[in-house]
């Protein structure tokens, strides 16, 4: 049962890797091919082919070696706990939040009160990490983007 929603998932984050390798060359480049629009789309999308091709290798594999796949789970299976679903909640709940958030209070803002919040969610609980790594990772977001890529960000 699990290799069959395995390879399933597998086959679909393939197809949607190649949707996006496809869409970012239908992107105009304005005349530029080193920085186009569509190069990280590109990449990204690339990444998740070969990332789904593995795990769909890897399943097949498995599926050989145990047979029909009906002890998968027991052997190979993960242990999803109440708390881990609740974390699970949480972390979709902050990133809605977070893409709202970015339109009214701004770039640097949202990102250090995000980057806080799932610091905290995650088991951090030092306050001065919780300052000094969410306000650096903004921060140099910022100066890569904004100072040295010259890109806008909300």
């Amino acid at each position: 049962m699990r290799n069959r929603k395995v390879v399933f998932e597998s086959i679909v984050l393939m197809l949607l890797g190649i949707a996006t390798i496809i869409g970012s060359l239908l992107l105009d480049n304005f005349g530029e091919k080193v920085l186009a629009p569509g190069l990280f789309p590109s990449f990204l999308g690339g990444i998740l082919v070969f990332l789904s091709a593995l795990m769909l290798v890897r399943e097949l594999r498995k599926a050989k070696i145990d047979g029909d796949g009906d002890n998968a789970k027991e052997i190979h299976g993960t242990v999803t706990t109440k708390k881990m679903l609740i974390r699970s909640g949480f972390l979709i709940f902050a990133t809605v939040i977070y893409l709202v958030l970015l339109s009214y209070a701004g770039f640097i803002i949202a990102t250090f009160v995000y980057v806080c919040s799932v610091m905290y969610l995650l088991g951090e609980r030092r306050w001065w990490m919780l300052v000094l790594t969410p306000g650096t990772v903004a921060f140099l977001i910022f100066l890569v983007f904004e100072i040295g890529l010259k890109v806008y960000l909300p």
